[in-house]
């Protein structure tokens, strides 16, 4: 007998709907590909902002005008920046300590790609070191038993896709989760 398929939108933790996983991964996917690196740049950050969002969304009571005053709409900026925002999920246990640390990272190649004109490639030299100091390929690649296509890249652009793609979806399962749930880790092994 088939294992049914959870169907999210009736999760009562989660009064809307979020997004179907598989489908949705794809297209993220896709859209960045086919992006030029400025367009990947900021759309990937800016796709995470919304899915952290989306994560602090879950454990809180009440989401009303007042909490939109906070994290902002689709129309109307809020108080607290993507970094705060991060800063949230972190405390509320939605990520941990490495996707802290990468989610800011991205933040700031998203910021370098929308406010300087001047860099158009992931070859900028600052740019080329953030995608480097990014640690969730690896993670993913440990985690998944050593996955040949899970395998990390050197390549600024591929190594920011992968680790948006990978941050998204560790975002996504802990957003439609009813708790917080860590993988085991082996020892010395420490997941997002």
């Amino acid at each position: 007998m088939a294992k049914k398929k959870p169907d999210y939108r009736k999760t009562p933790i989660i009064p809307w709907h979020i997004g179907e996983s598989e489908e949705e991964f794809q297209q993220v996917q896709e859209e960045l590909i086919a992006q030029t690196d400025r367009g990947a740049g900021v759309m990937g950050g800016s796709f995470l902002e919304w899915r952290v969002k989306q994560a602090i969304r879950t454990r809180l009571h009440t989401w009303d005008e007042e909490t939109e005053h906070i994290f902002g709409t689709d129309t109307r900026a809020g108080e607290l920046g993507f970094t705060d925002q991060c800063r949230m999920a972190y405390s509320l246990g939605l990520i941990g300590v490495v996707g802290l640390k990468d989610l800011m990272t991205i933040g700031k190649i998203r910021n370098r790609f929308a406010h300087q004109l001047s860099v158009k490639s992931f070859t900028d030299r600052q740019i080329a070191d953030w995608c480097k100091s990014l640690r969730s390929p690896e993670l993913w690649y440990e985690a998944y038993g050593r996955i040949e296509s899970a395998k990390p890249s050197n390549r600024p652009r591929l190594r920011y896709i992968a680790a948006v793609q990978q941050l998204q979806m560790m975002i996504w399962s802990v957003a439609v989760s009813g708790r917080v749930r860590w993988p085991k880790r082996r020892p010395g092994f420490l997941y997002w």
